[in-house]
């Protein structure tokens, strides 16, 4: 379980790590932000808790971009480290990634290796941003690419954060992924409350908050929402990790 988060609107990149902050109860082993400046994704992050790397890294956030995703880990897959913590970024350096769940992708790893793809820790989720990449390259469109790894892989939901601006959400299976639309600007969290506490905090008090469906594609452009309508995968891509429920209830 870890925690994903996006914001489309002003001060992005601090609104996105305030999410995290405000569900730390989906995971405290790591926190990053990824955002767009100048037309570059630039990736912040540490192994560390959330709190600790606000307190190190909040005021190197640039408060001018408009857009940004974020993340909070709780390991399941991976060591503790710099090289397993989201966000992630493609080789292409074109889009940012983020995941919250598990996958069942161990035959990937080597044929993503093998066609150039550089992996530099050892989840799941970098392996789903690895073949994202792929699908990617092989439709030469995000919304067709993530329906492709909702179908063959997703267990669980991602946060996207293009070059051109764009960001997208999607959800296979059980777990949570909320957003709501506020004054023209878009919050996006694993948890409702994330959301609630943090517009209530920016003095914001009429809002809805939405959940994501099963198998749904949100994209949001230049502030505007749209939905990609439910697909159901070919299998259920949902597995037992006897190693995270250990981790989670018994703290091993």
């Amino acid at each position: 379980m870890c925690g994903i988060a996006a914001v489309y609107g002003e001060y992005a990149a601090v609104k996105s790590l305030l999410l995290t902050l405000n569900q730390l109860e989906r995971g405290k082993q790591g926190c990053g932000v990824a955002y767009l400046i100048n037309s570059k994704i630039k990736i912040l992050k540490e192994p560390i808790h959330p709190i600790l790397f606000s307190e190190i890294w909040v005021k190197e956030l640039n408060i001018n971009t408009n857009v940004a995703i974020a993340h909070n880990r709780l390991p399941s897959v991976g060591r503790v480290s710099y090289e397993n913590t989201h966000p992630f970024l493609s080789c292409s350096k074109t889009f940012a990634f983020a995941h919250n769940g598990h996958a069942i992708n161990g035959n990937l790893r080597p044929l993503l290796k093998a066609k150039g793809h550089v992996i530099l820790g050892e989840t799941d989720s970098e392996i789903l941003m690895h073949t994202l990449e792929d699908y990617l390259k092989e439709h030469g469109d995000m919304t067709t690419a993530i329906q492709d790894l909702i179908l063959n892989y997703l267990n669980g939901t991602i946060a996207v954060l293009t070059k051109k601006g764009e960001l997208y959400f999607a959800k296979s299976g059980f777990q949570p992924l909320h957003y709501s639309m506020v004054d023209g600007e878009v919050y996006m969290a694993s948890s409702a409350n994330a959301i609630r506490s943090t517009l209530r905090s920016i003095g914001k008090t009429k809002f809805e908050i939405k959940e994501v469906k099963d198998g749904e594609v949100v994209i949001v452009k230049e502030g505007e929402v749209e939905h990609v309508p439910s697909i159901k995968p070919k299998t259920q891509n949902q597995y037992f990790n006897i190693d995270y429920y250990l981790n989670y209830f018994f703290n091993l």
